[in-house]
């Protein structure tokens, strides 16, 4: 009977490991959003802010970056995403480490955003007035809300994983509104997909210890 036991929890361990495994462990198999095209501007941008800020991380192995913009609004983008990638909502709990220990991959927790009243409201410098609060809003009327009346405006999905040589892997995938060109007051609805993949060795992880 206690062979019988622990036979199951066993197989309950390993069949727990694959349910996580699921999610994605290379940039390659990050699914891309239909449609979803690269802007070579922003691209360059971020590239440069992803090389400057990771540069001097301890034990980085292996970094990879890819941007990508569409003209679908966030709340569309996110919800792709959590479908595609079996996402769960971040509830603060975090997740059971065995699930790292025994070979999986986390569950893929994703946090979402949502705009703020003080975000339709006026905001100047001086007397000049740089956000007018009133055409955010009425830009912004046609969007998707949540139970609570609430417009998203971005989301970030993060998992991760132990590689084959003990090191550690990680993934963020972020929704972002770049809707709104404050200067020259326009609006285009259009939202910035942004992949990063950062792989850990051994000894960088020991350091961080």
């Amino acid at each position: 009977m206690k062979r019988s036991l622990a036979m199951v929890l066993t197989l309950l361990g390993v069949w727990t490991c694959s349910v996580y495994a699921q999610a994605p462990r290379t940039m390659k198999a990050v699914p891309l959003f239909p449609d979803a095209t690269v802007d070579a501007v922003i691209l360059a941008q971020d590239k440069q802010l992803f090389d400057e800020t990771t540069s001097e991380m301890s034990g980085l192995a292996n970094r990879e970056l890819k941007v990508l913009v569409t003209p679908a609004p966030p709340d569309e983008v996110v919800r792709w995403y959590v479908a595609k990638l079996k996402a769960e909502a971040n509830n603060g709990e975090g997740f059971d480490p065995e699930i790292l220990a025994q070979g999986g991959t986390s569950p893929v927790q994703y946090d979402p955003s949502y705009y703020r009243p003080e975000d339709f409201e006026n905001q100047y410098e001086r007397d000049l007035l740089i956000r007018d609060g009133e055409w955010v809003k009425k830009s912004l009327i046609n969007r998707a809300r949540s139970a609570d009346g609430r417009i998203l405006s971005d989301a970030v999905f993060i998992w991760e994983f132990i590689n084959a040589n003990d090191g550690r892997s990680e993934f963020s995938l972020s929704v972002e509104d770049i809707s709104f060109d404050f200067e020259h007051k326009r609006y285009a609805q259009k939202s910035k997909i942004t992949i990063q993949f950062l792989e850990f060795s051994e000894e960088g992880m020991d350091e961080d210890e």
